[in-house]
């Protein structure tokens, strides 16, 4: 039974922030199946890129030039995903894939719990690391059996 079917258009108005979403389990479940992705992964304005990269050397004292900025493409807009139960932070999955698949159970996915999803109110919780491109849509989807 689907418990979240979440769908998030971001902006670079949205970087760095924390946002949470709730679903509610109305009863205790084996255990919990998330499908997590994102569009686009990458940013492809390179010009823009470029001038964001030297921008940053820029906030650290260092100046670089076109063909050292070059280096560092393509860049990425980078969303993570994060789970709380009930009772607390289940875990999290801050890694680079803007595709996947988890499971909260007794033999989860790594980076979460080994737990028994309980009943209450949960949260998907978003941060937006680097939201580069002009509209980043995520979609979560969390359901059992």
């Amino acid at each position: 039974m689907k418990v979240l079917d979440l769908t998030v258009s971001l902006t670079p108005c949205d970087v760095n922030k924390h946002l949470e979403y709730e679903f509610e389990l109305k009863e205790d479940v084996k255990s919990l199946k998330i499908a997590y992705s994102y569009e686009p992964k990458i940013y492809f304005d390179e010009k823009k890129s470029i001038e964001l990269i030297k921008e940053c050397y820029s906030r650290y004292g260092q100046v670089i030039d076109e063909e050292k900025a070059r280096q560092e493409l393509p860049l990425n807009n980078l969303i993570t995903l994060a789970i709380s139960a009930p009772n607390g932070m289940v875990g999290n999955a801050h890694r680079h894939a803007n595709r996947a698949t988890y499971e909260i159970s007794t033999h989860p996915s790594v980076g979460f719990s080994a737990i028994t999803p309980k009943k209450g109110v949960w949260k998907v919780i978003l941060s937006t690391h680097a939201v580069l491109s002009d509209v980043v849509n995520v979609k979560v989807d969390v359901w059992y059996d």
